[in-house]
């Protein structure tokens, strides 16, 4: 359809008689009008509902995160959750030497599995065969699962409980925290290009919620990675050495207000040194001729006195 210049619609209006503040009614067109609105409209209510569709899965995702950090703050149960992400990520450890075929149990490569298990949370600890068989039967899903417990409540229990409450606390947070922001940017990237799926048959929004749900499991299982290797490997400290290294703080802090004043009162020498050098000295009595009375008083001229 042409589209005419207001020029020349101008002098259509003319030439039909009509004045330019004229309103131009006509059932037809307010007919065209009202269902071009309609189609407008309709058009983006459906954009709104199909990123809305996109919203709810990333919705879905906050509200299990929201309620776990909810259940953090609150110090609710957060051991027994350790526990729990120790468990899941002992059965994650075991699965990488579990043989493809079914084999007993003292087949399984033993010394890669208790040099893992030392690797993995940071212990000295080492796996053994014999101990499997005769405190846990042979499962050894569970074996590692107990004994990784067992490590960490010895570590923890060194420390003042409240203190043990912060760390757990502080750890939990800072690791959930992090890897949510990775998987927000992880979902933002997918998302850019989840569209070009319909080239391919496949229903955007379908597969957005497959790949979301897909990226969700895969951050889940890094922070139980992050989190067992968090807390097995930091370093807690007990009250007489927290007060030690405030002491040496201090005292480091103190050497370098030492050394920072120091260096300013040599730096105000300098100047000063360099002002005198820069003027002509000043004598604080006028100077007498070797022709003027002497000063003592005895008459005769200075250079025969005292200027001798």
């Amino acid at each position: 359809m042409r589209i005419f210049g207001s020029d020349k619609i101008k002098s259509f209006m003319t030439s039909m008689g009509m004045k330019d503040d004229e309103p131009i009614e006509h059932k037809m067109i307010s007919n065209a009008i009202a269902k071009a609105q309609k189609k407008v409209e309709t058009h983006n209510f459906e954009i709104r509902k199909h990123l809305l569709e996109y919203d709810n899965v990333m919705n879905d995702q906050r509200k299990v995160i929201y309620r776990i950090r909810k259940d953090i703050l609150g110090d609710n149960a957060n051991r027994e959750f350790i526990n729990e992400m120790i468990e899941d990520v002992a059965m994650l450890f075991v699965d990488n030497y579990r043989p493809e075929r079914k084999t007993p149990i003292d087949s399984w490569s033993w010394n890669e599995i208790a040099h893992g298990f030392k690797t993995t949370f940071h212990t000295t600890y080492e796996l053994n065969l014999d101990e499997c068989n005769k405190q846990y039967d042979g499962d050894i899903d569970h074996y590692a699962g107990e004994a990784a417990k067992r490590i960490l409540d010895e570590k923890l229990s060194q420390y003042p409980t409240e203190q043990v409450k912060l760390a757990v606390r502080e750890i939990l947070l800072s690791t959930f925290d992090h890897h949510w922001k990775e998987h927000l940017l992880s979902m933002d990237h997918m998302k850019e290009g989840i569209n070009l799926n319909a080239y391919a048959q496949k229903d955007p929004l379908t597969e957005y919620k497959r790949q979301g749900f897909k990226l969700f499991e895969e951050m889940r299982v890094q922070v139980k990675k992050a989190l067992v290797n968090n807390i097995f490997s930091v370093k807690l400290y007990s009250q007489a050495e927290i007060e030690e290294l405030q002491r040496r703080h201090q005292e480091e802090l103190d050497a370098q207000l030492e050394a920072h004043r120091k260096q300013l009162e040599a730096a105000e020498k300098e100047k000063e040194l360099q002002e005198s050098a820069g003027k002509p000295l000043r004598r604080g009595e006028v100077k007498v001729g070797r022709n003027d009375a002497c000063p003592c008083g005895s008459g005769k001229k200075f250079k025969h006195c005292h200027g001798t």
